[in-house]
């Protein structure tokens, strides 16, 4: 595990994660767990919207 310790989740505030994704805002990182409950909820907005659609 690579030691990272300026990242720090801009969400939940986690300092030691595996791994890291960047945010949209600049300079900013989350960790993987809040990383995949955003992709589960962007993912399910899209299927919502695209149901509304047809």
């Amino acid at each position: 595990m690579r030691i990272t310790p300026d990242r720090i989740c801009c969400i939940c505030g986690a300092k030691h994660n595996r791994r890291w994704c960047r945010h949209s805002n600049p300079g900013q990182y989350i960790c993987n767990v809040c990383y995949v409950k955003q992709y589960k909820i962007e993912k399910k907005q899209i299927k919502i919207q695209k149901k509304r659609l047809s």
